[in-house]
């Protein structure tokens, strides 16, 4: 993986029972690769503070290599781990920070 977006998609729906036009917007960002060149898990930094990141209303996560997972949650800065997460998982979930501390989970990407 490289550093920054690996992914950037735009698009625009229409809600007629809104009578508004919605513009949704993906961003996925590696935060960890098992090959240690990508390494953005800190105990003191959150992911919003991340240049390649700037996830400011927290990120969901897709886990690829599986172990656990320690994060701050989005909506109460609570920090929780989550054991043993399997390969190929994606976490539904808003998170500030992934924790070095804790996190044995690797190939993870914010997506935001």
């Amino acid at each position: 993986m490289a550093y920054g977006d690996i992914s950037k998609q735009t698009s625009n729906t229409f809600l007629p029972e809104k009578s508004m036009l919605v513009q949704q917007g993906v961003h996925a960002v590696a935060v960890k690769d098992t090959a240690g060149s990508i390494n953005h898990v800190s105990d003191t930094v959150d992911l919003k503070d991340l240049t390649a990141v700037k996830a400011f209303q927290g990120a969901s996560l897709y886990v690829g290599t599986g172990g656990d997972v320690k994060v701050n949650m989005a909506a109460t800065d609570n920090t929780v781990v989550f054991r043993d997460v399997p390969a190929g998982t994606f976490l539904p979930i808003k998170v500030n920070r992934v924790w070095s501390t804790g996190t044995t989970a690797d190939s993870i990407i914010a997506l935001y």
